[in-house]
Formats: C-alpha cells, structure tokens, sequence
C-alpha cells in the first residue's frame, strides 16, 4: 500500500515521524514523505533529518500527490484518529510504540569545527554528561503555559544529585539557548558550555549530547534524541513533559524521570 508521511516541525519531531516512516517500510509498504517544514520556517531549520541522518527516504512525486489529493479527506490519519489502513499521516508521532528497537537511525558522518571536534575528544576521555537548558521559545506567552514551569532549577539541581550517584567524577556540558542563566544558576565547577552551535548548526548539539555517556534532558524532543541517539542508560528527563496535558509515552523504561 501506499503512504504518505507529512514531515513538520523542528528535527526532534521530524525523528518521531521518521520512526512512523520506518515502521511502515518495514511492513512493506511504498512510503513517501512530503516536506510541510515551510510552514514553520521562521522557527526552524527546514527538512534536516534527511540531511543529517543516515536514512532511506523517497520524496513523493508531484504526479502521485496530484493523484492522491483528491482523496485526502478520506484517507488521512492524525494522532487522535489513527487509521493504519489510511494513505496520508499528519501527526508528531511521540509514541514509543513507534520506535523500533534497535533503533534505526544514526547520524551521517559530519565536519566537525575544532570547537565541537574539542568537545568530543573530551567526552570520550571522561565521564561525560550532557546537560541540556531550553529557555528561549520555552517562556514566550505563546508557549509558556504548556513548556515552562517544569524544567526549573530545582529539578536540574536533582538530576545532578542523582547523577553523581552514578560517577565518581562526572564531567558535565551544558547545551542551551540561555548560557547566561546556566552559569548563575547551575553550580557545576569545572563544566563546559557550548554556545557556538546557533541557527542550522544546532544540529551538533544534537551529535554532541548522542556521544555523551549520561544524560539530563528537558522537556524537548530535540534533547530527547540527544539522549535516545546515544543509546545511554543512564539518562535522567522530566516526568512532567506538559504543563498542561499529560506526558508522551516516549521514555524507555531504564530512564530516570524525576
């Protein structure tokens, strides 16, 4: 059968619906994506999990859309109403039971500044913990009711409690769009912070928290896949995803959640 993907969001959500994607190649069916990352260019960076990731996928020809269009209406499934016999999905997907284990995606091979080549050399030679802050779009009015409150000071405060539990001699790095609040807020002696990776190369923040060897997330799925990318064990997020809905069912169960 034939399906249609729709691709939208920044690259965490674009990973989710790649798992879908996958899931149905695997079933043998003909899959296509279809690229509605436009309509959120002003906040992000556009299709790049194709362009980034090592995966197989097909872009659907205009002629078939033009074919299948007429059908949308009857034949689109979204998260709330899934319908695995439907031809379109538009939806992010968050869902474990979408992700296949092992998981089948890793990161294609990319040029590294010495900043970032700097920073992995010093991972694999400690024991690294990637840390991740997002603030930023977190506390507009627009989005605070549903992201903010959760991942407080308090709560990084307990997961570095909890990860110095786990090593003797922790090597933190802290990923984040608020350096500034960071490092008056984070008492981490000895941390590195990464503030060169901006616009379309936040990507390597990604690549950098995927070779780290614990981790602490935020509620974002872009520090979500830092953490599922690097295949850790040892990773400590936020049961509270929302403010305001309940949490994704995303998190595997070896995963500390506070």
């Amino acid at each position: 059968m034939i399906k249609v993907v729709g691709f939208m969001g920044g690259v965490g959500n674009q990973l989710f619906q790649y798992c879908l994607y996958n899931s149905f190649q695997q079933k043998g069916n003909a899959v296509f994506f279809m690229d509605r990352t436009g309509q959120f260019a002003s906040i992000h960076n556009g299709l790049e999990v194709n362009k980034y990731f090592d995966v197989n996928m097909r872009k659907i020809p205009l002629w078939l859309y033009y074919c299948l269009r007429p059908f949308a209406r009857f034949t689109t499934s979204t998260e709330k109403n899934f319908k695995e016999s439907a031809v379109f999905f538009h939806g992010y997907w968050q869902d474990k039971k979408y992700i296949p284990t092992p998981l089948p995606i890793k990161f294609k091979s990319l040029p590294l500044s010495p900043e970032n080549e700097e920073v992995l050399r010093c991972m694999q030679n400690s024991e690294s913990v990637s840390l991740h802050v997002r603030r930023g779009d977190y506390l507009s009015p627009l989005n605070v009711g549903t992201f903010g409150g959760i991942c407080t000071e308090a709560y990084y405060q307990q997961a570095i409690a909890i990860i110095r539990k786990h090593y003797t001699n922790p090597k933190f790095f802290i990923f984040s769009d608020d350096i500034a609040w960071c490092r008056s807020h984070l008492d981490l002696k000895g941390a590195t912070y990464i503030d060169w990776n901006t616009g379309e190369d936040s990507i390597y923040d990604m690549y950098l928290m995927a070779n780290s060897k614990a981790n602490v997330i935020a509620n974002s799925t872009f520090s979500f896949w830092g953490a599922m990318l690097s295949r850790n064990e040892n990773v400590v997020y936020p049961k509270h995803w929302y403010a305001n809905m309940p949490a994704p069912e995303i998190f595997p169960d070896v995963w500390i959640g506070i």
